[in-house]
């Protein structure tokens, strides 16, 4: 379990998150981080978010660890492409030191465990070098009190976040038959202008919970076979719960002993995700093709009737001449 506020720094920007003067801080806190990431601002922060001697235990732990299975909790997200939640993208260099940590260690079944963003989603980068369940690396859940998908203005919101900033999040076989708690008429409202849910997210009360699926025989255990079958090694299958009845959201199995260099190269893949600073770019460029394309219509538009325009007169004025 990582302690990621003792020794973390400030944002580039400090966060407004904390002054309880200003109503609706967290959404302030929000906004100044999506300006940040879309500006560029902060693109190669190197403030810490481990002090040195936490990274020296965090090391230590990797590399002597023997377990099967390592569940790794950060308070925040480490994976997400959204820039308007607290996570380590806003802190860059920590983000590739943390990835870079676990490419290089390997670390058996290791998957990161994340919340404080008031929605569930599960992340990964799929590889055709892996098998099949091995691209999951991060799972969030969060939260028991409090949800984003719920609220009038914060409904909508997040339901474009997840739309908009989707490049790190998996789908799962289990949303296209996952059922919706009740809800309020505004959250309602906002699912079905945005189509519902986006794939492998959860903006509602949640729980997750992970199980740990041991081989049946692990002398036979073969890396390549499914899980389930006879000489599988296992799996973690995690799972994120409605709040209300307990009822499974989003699922995912996480394969068990894999080859040193298959988990390896789940960490290369984290690597290579975009970052928020690569997703805000593409945004911008994507509203910047826009407003271009608008612009373009715009004076095409204005040029038409201009001429229109002048067609007509010159025709009243030859009917004038010929009255």
């Amino acid at each position: 379990m990582l302690d990621t506020r003792f020794g973390r720094a400030d944002h580039a920007v400090p966060s407004p998150g904390g002054w309880s003067r200003v109503p609706k801080a967290g959404y302030l806190a929000g906004v100044t981080r999506s300006a940040c990431a879309l500006l560029g601002v902060g693109s190669s922060h190197s403030a810490p978010v481990l002090d040195e001697e936490q990274w020296a235990w965090l090391r230590t732990q990797l590399t002597n660890s023997t377990a099967s299975a390592h569940l790794i909790v950060s308070s925040v997200q480490v994976l997400t492409s959204a820039a308007a939640v607290e996570s380590w993208g806003h802190f860059p260099r920590e983000r590739r030191r943390l990835l870079s940590l676990l490419e290089e260690t390997r670390p058996r079944g290791a998957l990161l465990l994340s919340g404080d963003v008031h929605y569930a989603e599960l992340a990964g980068a799929p590889r055709a070098a892996l098998p099949p369940g091995a691209e999951l690396l991060e799972v969030t859940s969060s939260g028991l009190t409090h949800a984003c998908g719920l609220g009038a203005v914060g409904g909508p919101l997040c339901g474009l976040q997840h739309r908009l900033f989707a490049s790190h999040r998996l789908p799962t076989p289990h949303d296209a038959r996952r059922p919706l708690p009740p809800l309020p008429p505004s959250a309602v409202a906002a699912l079905r202008a945005l189509g519902g849910p986006a794939a492998g997210a959860y903006p509602f009360l949640n729980f997750g919970s992970a199980e740990l699926r041991w081989p049946s025989d692990p002398a036979r255990c073969e890396p390549s076979a499914p899980p389930s079958s006879p000489t599988g090694c296992g799996a973690i299958v995690v799972r994120i719960h409605h709040a209300l009845d307990g009822g499974t959201a989003l699922e995912h199995s996480l394969p068990l002993g894999l080859t040193a260099g298959q988990e390896a190269e789940r960490w290369r893949a984290a690597q290579a995700l975009p970052t928020i600073f690569d997703a805000a770019a593409e945004l911008r460029a994507a509203v910047a093709a826009l407003a271009g394309g608008a612009l373009a219509a715009g004076l095409l538009c204005c040029c038409g009737c201009r001429r229109l325009a002048r067609g007509r007169g010159r025709a009243a004025q030859r009917q004038s001449k010929r009255d």
